[in-house]
């Protein structure tokens, strides 16, 4: 349990959620339970983002107590693997993009509603007129810019711009808008070609999930097997 909230995610989480001294188990034992998710299916590597590297290393110390304990454990430490864009800040300017905090951009997002919350994103806040050079680094449009935009020529000038006072936060913004949205686009489009399909979707569910029944009682099976606790 101290081990658990002592981990610099669940930490950041219980502050914000204002819990105190009195989180919920539920809350506390999620990152167990994704220790669980993780060592069922026997991953070896986890793409996460930043934030939740703290959580994998808690998987880690998991399977390492246990594999400590135990003789042919069948668990396996994961690693984290974290891409380009190690972390994605939430469009209000918080350290990271969370459902829960309403700071989001969503995969299911229309066009317009992509368009209306990168017009309300967070710049650099002494950034009054256009005409005032502003700050790159640290600038969640262009954190996103960084990680949305193909057209890497286009990001550089308009840092360069930024920088100098020679482009408005609108145009950042407008661009940033079009290259999301070329990113966006094919998601949303294979999103709706399954609405109305309900069947089709639950089929699919079923099949998933008695696949990965078959595979985690196979690992399960195995962990009691080390244990001692498959009676023969």
């Amino acid at each position: 349990m101290a081990q658990i909230q002592r981990n610099p995610t669940v930490k950041e989480e219980l502050k914000n959620k204002a819990f105190k001294q009195s989180p919920p188990l539920g809350f506390v034992c999620y990152p167990v339970s994704q220790a669980a998710d993780i060592t069922a299916f026997g991953a070896r590597f986890v793409p996460v983002g930043e934030d939740q590297l703290p959580i994998i290393e808690l998987a880690r110390e998991v399977v390492k107590r246990f594999n400590r304990l135990y003789k042919n454990s069948p668990l396996i430490e994961p690693t984290a693997i974290l891409g380009e864009a190690k972390r994605l800040p939430g469009i209000d300017g918080q350290a990271k993009m969370s459902k829960s905090l309403n700071n989001a951009i969503y995969l299911s997002d229309s066009q317009q509603e992509l368009k209306e919350k990168i017009k309300k994103m967070y710049t650099d806040p002494n950034r009054i007129h256009a005409n005032v050079p502003g700050k790159v680094s640290g600038n969640p449009v262009f954190i996103y810019h960084n990680a949305f935009n193909s057209d890497k020529a286009e990001v550089k000038d308009l840092k360069t711009r930024y920088q100098t006072g020679k482009v408005s936060d609108t145009e950042v913004k407008e661009k940033l808008f079009k290259a999301m949205d070329n990113f966006l686009a094919p998601i949303r489009e294979k999103r709706q070609s399954y609405d109305g399909q309900e069947k089709e979707l639950l089929e699919i569910l079923i099949a998933g999930t008695k696949k990965a029944d078959e595979i985690t009682k196979q690992t399960l099976n195995s962990v009691k097997e080390s244990m001692g606790l498959v009676r023969w």
